[in-house]
């Protein structure tokens, strides 16, 4: 793995990332929306889910610290 798919794989292992985001393509041939900038659907999606799950997490008092735990860094670690 390179840089970019190294770090998304981490924070996804640490719990920072929502299940499979660092795994889909970013780009496709089909422009959403028409333009130079070619974005995939499955991208588009993460980025709504992100979006409910931060308001999710905000509503339930749950801050990053809660989540990156020891065991959530070994985690991390253990994918690199």
């Amino acid at each position: 793995m390179y840089t970019a798919s190294t770090m998304a794989s981490s924070f996804e292992a640490m719990g920072m990332a929502l299940p499979g985001s660092s795994t889909h393509q970013a780009v496709t041939e089909r422009a959403i929306p028409p333009g130079p900038g070619v974005v995939h659907d499955a991208k588009i999606q993460d980025c709504k889910d992100i979006v409910a799950a931060t308001f999710n997490l905000m509503r339930k008092g749950i801050r990053s610290r809660d989540i990156m735990t020891k065991e959530a860094f070994e985690n991390a670690i253990t994918v690199v």
